[in-house]
Parts: structure tokens; C-alpha cells; sequence
């Protein structure tokens, strides 16, 4: 049937919804029943990091301790009760870098035809005292003949990966402190395990693109800069790596042996000295010189992804294990 009538004064479709003067959404009522049970089932999953097995039988601590809280690796050890559950935004967070962790990791079998994945393997850390880890992937060096090559791969939104690899807020910060401290306990197992290593890599998949401005100072490939960076780091840098690691993995052991409660040191800051957290949940830590004093004040942030913040709070004035009931 043909319109007779003039719709050039009908206000369009753009017309109408600038008149509603916004648009909020309303309210969820079909993502709310789905994400509760997804939520629920997430955290009941045997692959959310918190319920998975040691990656070798009778290992003691994991690479992905690598660069923690010394209080929280104490609490981990411990199988002490966690106080704070992941949100169902940061699940849903998590999920995503872990589904696309597990994508990429099938594509690269395509790839490279004698790749290892998900490697399980351990290294001494003392006498018959054990560190186990799941490598991400493992390589032929390309470079370095009858040489293998661990990498590590791990997701970041967009924000901190502009902030890591590009020149968005100044010089590229780089991996995250505790990514390094983990490839480099993965390169000393492959070591320990009779192999030679030269370097190790580093992987960041962000889960924004950056613009392609920022992206050029990722790499030379401007789609590929968009989302992705590599870090390639020597065997010298990651042992030395390892060798701190590991002499903190001691501290908690020793802590242990006395019955001590373990301070909340944090390796990552301090630049060598020490560095507590003195409040986990305004998330101040404070480095002490060797008289005590403040001599810098840092945002503990990681506090806020640990799931014993509570707990630790909880424990400011105890300094023994047998009073929070926290066993090695």
C-alpha cells in the first residue's frame, strides 16, 4: 500500500531516543539468574586456580607464588580459610584470560610441532624441599641450538598493557614483577631437569586494543601491537631471579620452623630493602631502612586480589601460628 502522507516532520529514530534524554539500561533480570550460576559454578570448578592439585606430587610451594606477599604464600601453604571470594566481575575477568590462555595454547600445538604444553616439572628450593610448576609452553630456541625455551603467557586489560609496553604514561614499565619471578623459577626446572636454557619469554595479551599509534611502539606488525607484546629475558637476568625467589620460599620455611606468623614482606618493592604491608585493607606498605625508619610508603594494590586480606587483617597484632590456628 503506498504512503500518501509526508513523513518528513516525523521525527527519526536518532530524533526520538536524544528526546528521551538518556537511556539507562534496565535492570538485568536475564543476566542475573545466568551469571549466578555461572558465578556458582566458577567458583566449584576444579580448574579455578585455588582448587588445582600441585603440579608434581609432594612439591611444597608453585611457581605462581613467585613474587607474592611472604604472608601470603604462608596462608597458601597453609590451606588457611579464605576470606575474600573473587568478585563476579573479576571472575568473569579471570574466565576470559583463562579461555583464551587455553585457545592460544591450542593453536600454538598447531604451530610448532614440538611444543610442550601446560609442562609439569619441579625444582629444590632445599634439601627435600620441592617447588612444582606448569609451564605454559616450552619451545625449541629458534636461536640457541639444542636449547629449550619456556614461556609464559598472561592476559591484562587494556589500560595496564598500554601501561606496560607502550609509551602511554612515559617509558614502557614492562612484565609484571611477579610474571618474571614465575618464568624464572620455570627456566630453573627445565635447568634442574637437565636441560639448557638461554632465555625465557614473557606474553601479554591485553583484552582492549590499544590505538595504532600506541601499537607502534609495541612491534612492527601494527594490528599484532594492538594487543599483544613479548619480552625475551636471559639466563642470567631469570637466574638471579630465581635465586631471590627461592631464598624468600626459605624465609616462609623458616618462619614455619619457629611457629612464626611470617610478616607481610613484599619482594616488589623496596628496591632491595624491606617492605611490610602494614594495613591490608587501606593497602599501605612501608619500606624500613636498616634503623627502622619510613623511608617510602607504597599502594600494597596486590592486597586487594588477595583472598586472605581479611584474614591478614584480622592477624595485625599476632605473630604466631598456634594462636590463628595457620599450620605449615
Amino acid at each position: 500500500m503506498p504512503i500518501n502522507k509526508d513523513l518528513a516532520e516525523l521525527p527519526t529514530e536518532k530524533q526520538a531516543d536524544r528526546q528521551r534524554k538518556g537511556w539507562p539500561p534496565d535492570k538485568p533480570t536475564i543476566m542475573t539468574p545466568v551469571m549466578d550460576e555461572w558465578y556458582e559454578q566458577y567458583l566449584k570448578n576444579e580448574e579455578h586456580p585455588a582448587n588445582l592439585p600441585m603440579a608434581v606430587e609432594g612439591a611444597s610451594f608453585r611457581a605462581s607464588w613467585g613474587g607474592m606477599c611472604l604472608r601470603r604464600i604462608q596462608y597458601e601453604r597453609a590451606h588457611a580459610d579464605v576470606s575474600n571470594l573473587p568478585s563476579k566481575a573479576d571472575a568473569y575477568r579471570f574466565y576470559l584470560g583463562h579461555d583464551m590462555h587455553d585457545r592460544i595454547q591450542a593453536i600454538a600445538r598447531k604451530v610448532f610441532t614440538d611444543v610442550a604444553i601446560e609442562k609439569a616439572l619441579k625444582w629444590e628450593i632445599s634439601t627435600d624441599i620441592y617447588g612444582a610448576t606448569h609451564i605454559d609452553m616450552v619451545l625449541r630456541d629458534a636461536e640457541h641450538k639444542n636449547h629449550l625455551h619456556p614461556v609464559e603467557m598472561k592476559t591484562t586489560g587494556g589500560y595496564q598493557f598500554k601501561r606496560m609496553a607502550t609509551s602511554f604514561q612515559g617509558p614502557p614499565e614492562g612484565p609484571k614483577f611477579s610474571a618474571l619471578r614465575q618464568l624464572a623459577l620455570e627456566a630453573q626446572a627445565l635447568v634442574e631437569a637437565g636441560h639448557k636454557v638461554a632465555r625465557g619469554s614473557i606474553i601479554y595479551l591485553a583484552q582492549e586494543l590499544v590505538n595504532p599509534k600506541l601499537a607502534a611502539d609495541v612491534c612492527d606488525d601494527p594490528e599484532l601491537g594492538k594487543f599483544t607484546a613479548q619480552w625475551d629475558i636471559g639466563i642470567d637476568d631469570l637466574r638471579q631471579r630465581w635465586e631471590r625467589q627461592n631464598h624468600e620460599f626459605q624465609l616462609v620455611l623458616a618462619a614455619e620452623e619457629e611457629g612464626n606468623l611470617i610478616p607481610r614482606l613484599i619482594p616488589e618493592f623496596g628496591n632491595g630493602r624491606n617492605t611490610f604491608v602494614v594495613d591490608p585493607i587501606r593497602r599501605v606498605a612501608d619500606t624500613i631502612d636498616t634503623d627502622d625508619h619510613i623511608v617510602d610508603t607504597h599502594d600494597a594494590w596486590m592486597c586487594d586480589y588477595c583472598p586472605f586480606q581479611i584474614l591478614c587483617a584480622s592477624h595485625a597484632d599476632i605473630t604466631k601460628i598456634e594462636e590463628v590456628g595457620v599450620d605449615g
